[in-house]
């Protein structure tokens, strides 16, 4: 009933056509004893998610994106019960038809907190921001040992060495502007990244889309999406973090990495916002926007004119100093001194998400009262 899906024309072709998805997203519910409970597609998303009745999700991995549901599986297992907030619990999984793999899933109560955001009091987004630090210390304290075998990548330091390689192409490939593109190479030589360190679970993509909410009053409720953890520094995953969860606000960074526990030099995150990947389904990444601190244009536009925004009249530079300064952990230091090293005046931080990708954006075992 599925065809194959191995190419991006033939993921372009099949993934968001409901005349060939959605009765196989039937039929699979039916085979799983479901017939009649009701499907409807989130909107979200680059896989076919759907929620099931109200209490449960179907989400659906094409061929090639199918190594993404074996992944989630055990991770789902692995966490269920063990973090200060809810996970979907894992009801079934296996292969459908044509190399498709599923996961039958339970679906949390709560709103997603991208589309709650807007209308959340500060007080409560502060407190959502704690508990969102807290979260990852949860997960980052985990034993991922019994993972080892279905996580990679296994050898950290070639990981980040094959990123290094590909960095100035892949953002070349987005048409990031000379005066930055010219300076990737330099940057990435200077900094500061420790090669073997302790290695955790790291779920990847904390972003707003992955976190559910409860309202009165607003707190961190749930954790989404696991396809695309891995085991790895755990500096990395807050590249996720600063980008589109604060979107720029040093204090919630601030926050988030005070609940944590510990903060990171400015530069090393830079780094890793270079080295960091955005799995597709065909197993290739996409660069990561720059971090909140940075002015980083629109794909594609010339550099705007430093003499018409005082924003922008200093030299566009990544930054060079190493180590000094306040680190990005505590939110009376961090707003200056994230800004005082990288040379961006109050009020210029980007909280522009990057453009969707085909593939780039992982389906979602979304929250019950999601806003669609």
């Amino acid at each position: 009933m599925l065809p194959a899906v191995r190419t991006d024309e033939e993921w372009q072709a099949v993934v968001w056509d409901e005349h060939v998805v959605r009765p196989a997203a039937e039929d699979l519910a039916a085979r799983l004893g479901l017939a009649g409970a009701g499907l409807r597609r989130y909107p979200d998303g680059s896989r076919p998610v759907y929620a099931v009745g109200d209490r449960r999700v179907l989400k659906l991995y094409p061929t090639v994106s199918a190594p993404g549901s074996v992944t989630e599986a055990r991770v789902l297992e692995h966490l269920h019960g063990r973090l200060p907030v809810a996970t979907p619990e894992l009801l079934a999984h296996g292969e459908y038809e044509n190399g498709w793999r599923y996961l039958l899933m339970s679906q949390l109560p709560g709103t997603g907190l991208a589309g709650a955001w807007p209308a959340i009091p500060r007080p409560d987004q502060e407190r959502v921001a704690d508990q969102t630090g807290e979260l990852l210390a949860a997960l980052h304290g985990l034993d991922p040992e019994p993972l080892d075998a279905i996580l990679g990548p296994a050898d950290w330091s070639g990981f980040l060495a094959g990123q290094r390689a590909t960095a100035a192409a892949r953002q070349r490939a987005v048409r990031l502007p000379d005066p930055w593109l010219s300076q990737i190479e330099d940057f990435l030589a200077s900094a500061p990244l420790t090669p073997g360190r302790e290695r955790v679970l790291l779920h990847t993509e904390v972003t707003r889309e992955q976190l559910v909410v409860n309202p009165g009053p607003w707190t961190l409720s749930g954790l989404l999406d696991f396809e695309t953890a891995m085991t790895g520094d755990r500096a990395y995953e807050f590249v996720p973090v600063g980008v589109f969860i604060s979107r720029g606000d040093p204090r919630l960074l601030g926050r988030i990495l005070a609940a944590y526990g510990r903060g990171f030099d400015p530069r090393e995150l830079l780094a890793y916002t270079l080295l960091h990947t955005c799995p597709s389904a065909s197993g290739s990444s996409r660069p990561r926007p720059s971090p909140p601190w940075i002015p980083w244009p629109a794909p594609g536009s010339a550099p705007p004119r430093r003499d018409g925004n005082p924003a922008l009249r200093r030299p566009w530079r990544f930054p060079s100093r190493a180590g000094g300064g306040a680190r990005v952990s505590d939110p009376r230091s961090s707003a200056g001194a994230a800004r005082g090293r990288q040379g961006v005046p109050r009020g210029t931080e980007s909280s522009r998400r990057p453009p969707r990708s085909r593939r780039g954006r992982r389906g979602s075992s979304r929250a019950a009262h999601e806003p669609t």
